[in-house]
């Protein structure tokens, strides 16, 4: 699909503007020594350069790396300890999936969740069944019996900084999940992919008082390193057994894991990565506080938002009859890209929804995607008078 031209000063220059998330081009420290550390890492791994790893080794840098990406992505949460080093959350959850389900099996969510989780657990054939809630969180009521009722493999949530919203559950609705999840004996499966990129202080007192079995998967947020995708799975037990591990994929593809887990580690244990972490929060919060500010003035009659807690995404409301995929398709034309909010339900789609993800658009360019949006729908609706 070709780029959209937009219209600029009366010459026609491509300028796409991408809320849709993912990874992103350009990263914050793209052109850095960190890439040029892990292309050479690669070109060696490829090339058959690097000597193969002891198994002693290739432990002792897992461990040394998940005790890192502790420290810089989750501020050491006191118990929390990385199990398995992966390409991502996605594959976190995947390898979780295989752990403890089978086809047909059941998982207790939200009805609000991240969009490649729900994918993940369509395409290993698993039954999701909501659980009611609010922003809040789960409703405990509701919890209790859905777990006697459903027997599920395990409960998937998200309770600070999920995707879509952003919005962390209160504290009573958290600990109420650890307790009846520890009552149960279902694993408890926290979707912390973004983490790194909460607007609070990470704790896990909740699920370690209650004496839950509870996994956190997570990742090295998209943007901060150019490159890198690296996620984990931890554990409040350390000595969670190692039945998360992928398959081997031959010599190859081990080394190649090995020399980016290398490079990865090595940038890690440098004290310059934490001022990066830091500069990637920084920007991340002050590029959604401007946005919300161009949204709150843009006069969005009928709309409405969830301010976030942190993380990436702002999830927004639109008019009654306004639909996320119809929204999208216009906005295409004018060179603005987002999310269409129906894919971020686990049961009764609502199609007046869309996710957006300012963060990795310059501040210079995040009101012209505001105005974009408000166009888009001036057209399509007429609701929204121009100005």
């Amino acid at each position: 699909m070709p780029s959209p031209r937009i219209r600029d000063g009366g010459s026609a220059v491509e300028r796409l503007i991408n809320w849709m998330g993912g990874w992103p081009r350009d990263s914050l420290l793209t052109g850095t020594e960190w890439e040029e550390s892990l292309y050479r890492a690669i070109t060696s791994a490829r090339e058959g350069r690097l000597p193969p790893e002891t198994a002693a080794e290739v432990e002792e840098t897992r461990v040394r790396l998940g005790r890192r990406l502790c420290e810089r992505a989750l501020g050491a949460p006191d118990g929390l300890a990385v199990v398995a080093i992966t390409s991502g959350a996605d594959e976190a959850l995947l390898r979780l999936l295989f752990a403890f389900t089978a086809p047909g099996d059941t998982v207790l969510t939200d009805r609000l969740a991240a969009r490649p989780a729900l994918q993940l657990f369509r395409r290993m054939a698993v039954r999701t069944v909501v659980v009611p809630g609010d922003e809040s969180g789960m409703d405990p009521e509701a919890l209790l019996p859905a777990l006697t009722r459903e027997k599920p493999a395990f409960v998937y949530a998200s309770p600070v900084c999920p995707d879509p919203t952003g919005r962390r559950w209160d504290e009573e609705r958290r600990r109420a999940l650890a307790h009846l999840c520890a009552w149960a004996g279902v694993p408890l499966v926290r979707d912390d992919r973004q983490l790194a990129l909460s607007g609070a202080p990470v704790s896990f007192e909740a699920e370690r008082d209650a004496g839950a079995e509870v996994y956190s998967v997570g990742q090295v947020p998209p943007g901060l390193y150019p490159g890198l995708r690296l996620g984990w799975i931890a554990s409040l037990a350390p000595e969670a057994p190692r039945r998360f591990e992928g398959p081997d994929a031959g010599i190859a593809p081990r080394r190649l894991r090995a020399a980016v887990h290398g490079a990865a580690l090595r940038w890690l244990d440098d004290p310059r990565s934490h001022g990066h972490w830091e500069a990637f929060r920084k920007r991340c919060r002050n590029r959604l506080r401007l946005f919300l500010q161009f949204l709150e003035t843009a006069g969005l009659a009928g709309c409405g938002w969830i301010e976030p807690d942190g993380g990436m995404h702002v999830w927004i409301r639109l008019p009654e009859g306004l639909e996320g995929e119809a929204m999208l398709r216009a906005a295409w034309r004018k060179g603005l890209l987002f999310q269409p909010g129906s894919g971020f339900f686990a049961a009764r789609p609502e199609r007046n929804a869309i996710r957006v993800t300012p963060v990795h658009t310059p501040e210079a360019q995040i009101a012209e995607g505001v105005r974009r949006l408000r166009e888009t729908a001036a057209e399509l609706t007429g609701r929204w008078s121009g100005g």
